[in-house]
């Protein structure tokens, strides 16, 4: 497997190669099986002999199944993650993470939950879901027919929300990112008169 060309990496796979990705070949080999990741390697060493020793230059991202070739099957490169695109963040002693719901992504665990009584003039309130990742701060919003009614915890139910179900919107965000969570159906509280 050898390091190839942006530009050639580009051939294979027009306007999908960005800077921070690194591409490697079967150059050896003229007919199949060529040597190449796999689906399912992901997150694997793309490595790089020198004169010290092996040194990883990048981590197996994706390849030749965009294109719905079968493992070493077509001549097509593979992409990795350059992992010198990532140097700072790699030898950062204490690295920002980006915020990500600590239940998991598909845990109802992970959306925001409403409380309160759905009639007029009572107190909703948003109870937003545990983030992991570095700190993180949360911003709160309250959505009527596609406006911000409201960023507070808290929202007073008014005549305009009778019929709909009400829920809040957490987003958690940090140096490295955001996460946004939404409240299911399930979380949010019917309004009545």
């Amino acid at each position: 497997m050898r390091v190839i060309s942006a530009a050639a990496c580009k051939k294979a796979y027009p306007r999908a190669i960005i800077a921070s990705e690194i591409c490697g070949e079967d150059l050896h080999s003229k007919h199949a099986p060529f040597i190449q990741a796999c689906a399912g390697d992901s997150g694997g060493p793309f490595v790089r002999q020198t004169a010290l020793g092996p040194v990883q230059i990048g981590i197996t991202s994706w390849g030749p199944e965009v294109k719905d070739a079968k493992c070493g099957r077509r001549h097509l490169p593979g992409v990795y993650m350059r992992t010198s695109s990532f140097a700072s963040f790699i030898h950062e002693p204490n690295p920002v993470i980006q915020p990500f719901p600590a239940a998991g992504p598909l845990d109802p665990a992970s959306t925001p939950k409403t409380t309160g009584v759905g009639r007029v003039g009572e107190t909703l309130t948003c109870h937003p879901p545990v983030f992991g990742g570095s700190p993180a701060k949360l911003a709160i919003k309250w959505v009527l027919n596609f406006k911000t009614i409201s960023r507070s915890p808290t929202l007073k139910v008014t005549t305009a929300m009778i019929g709909r179900r009400m829920g809040c919107n957490v987003t958690a965000r940090n140096a490295s990112g955001h996460f946004d969570a939404f409240a299911s159906a399930a979380d949010r509280v019917r309004i009545t008169a």
